[in-house]
């Protein structure tokens, strides 16, 4: 099974969905049913296309014993998916999006063929992976029970999911061998060509991708995480839900990219001089940041123990907006966020953006430099 299966899952779902109300039962019933009997199949799922209409049959039960199918229980969608997979990338070739003769390798981003002996004069293209040409391994995927930890994409093409590593042992163009294994890094292709991602940009982290597998989730192409975009009863984003190792927990936001900020006049001057202070003062660290009136214990504490070289040399703080994150359960030096505050800092360096997180009793507990 390639990766994009579970997306087809869905999808499939949807459309076999639309079928709606009892049906008489006919010929194709007793037929199927009779061959189901006979080979011993628990239960079948069946879409049939005609004259531009979709019609949804489902047959049998989950197990042995079990709830009955209908036409919106989950199946592995296994290499059903591969035609999708290649309808999509051929998509991406018409737009000019994606070439069929060229390295896979410069457009792939969170992995890339690892290069050998076979790779050295002959390179992985699309029409190698769709055409199952491109001397990859794995034939095929044999999934995972939902009691399994799935492993990531990144994971399965390195060889620690329950298949081996997808590497090339055939150079590439001289031999048709069907390759599971190539479409699961067409898939992979598609997606980062398509813009389907996300990464994270955290200053001293490593970058990581996370690519849409339905609904409003987004999963990590490096190990087994998710997310899913929170939203407020006024549909604007909360948060996120962050799935790990089976456990859910609610990432609040705190607040939009400083591209989107609008400047705003300042509500309250005397605010801000005080935001200057502290920044000053966090830039020497020590006793200087100990002596700030306006700060929290814990940033008191926690923020004087070395300065911030980032501020140093402050000349001007500028105000630009406040979000309120009342009810978020923003927490930071033990304190709980009720206001970040939005400010371009002039330094001696450069202009740096900063936000500065505000209690309910405006005190500052923390800040944050912005690079982007």
């Amino acid at each position: 099974m390639t990766f994009i299966a579970r997306t087809v899952a869905f999808a499939a779902v949807a459309l076999l969905s639309l079928a709606i109300g009892p049906r008489p039962s006919d010929d194709l019933d007793t037929f199927i049913k009779t061959q189901m009997a006979q080979r011993e199949i628990n239960a079948l799922s069946l879409a049939i296309i005609q004259d531009g209409k979709i019609e949804a049959r489902a047959y049998g039960v989950t197990s042995r014993g079990g709830a009955p199918v209908t036409t919106d229980t989950l199946f592995q969608a296994g290499s059903i998916s591969k035609p999708v997979a290649a309808m999509g990338a051929l998509k991406l070739v018409e737009q000019g999006v994606l070439s069929l003769g060229e390295d896979v390798n410069g457009k792939l981003k969170s992995w890339k063929v690892p290069e050998n002996e076979f790779t050295r004069t002959e390179k992985v293209t699309l029409r190698g992976l769709l055409s199952h040409t491109a001397g990859l391994t794995v034939h095929g995927f044999p999934g995972y029970d939902v009691t399994e930890k799935m492993p990531s994409v990144v994971e399965v093409l390195d060889g620690k999911g329950n298949t081996e590593a997808v590497r090339v042992n055939v150079v590439p163009g001289n031999l048709a061998r069907y390759s599971g294994g190539g479409y699961t890094v067409n898939n992979m292709l598609t997606l980062a060509a398509a813009g389907a991602s996300l990464f994270t940009d955290v200053d001293g982290l490593p970058d990581e991708e996370f690519i849409f597998i339905g609904g409003n989730r987004f999963g990590s192409t490096q190990r087994n995480v998710s997310f899913g975009i929170a939203r407020d009863s006024t549909g604007a984003v909360s948060g996120l839900a962050w799935m790990a190792s089976g456990t859910e927990r609610t990432i609040p936001r705190i607040g939009p990219l400083f591209a989107s900020v609008k400047p705003a006049s300042d509500p309250d001057p005397s605010f801000t001089k005080s935001v200057d202070a502290a920044l000053r003062a966090f830039a020497e660290g020590g006793e200087a940041v100990r002596s700030v009136p306006h700060l929290t214990t814990g940033a008191r504490t926690e923020l004087s123990a070395a300065p911030a070289r980032q501020l140093a040399g402050v000349r001007e703080v500028t105000y630009l907006s406040s979000q309120d994150v009342t009810g978020r359960r923003i927490e930071r030096h033990g304190s709980t966020v009720a206001k970040v505050m939005f400010y371009r800092v002039e330094t001696a360096q450069r202009s740096r953006n900063v936000l500065v997180h505000v209690t309910g009793d405006n005190l500052i507990t923390d800040y944050d430099v912005v690079e982007k």
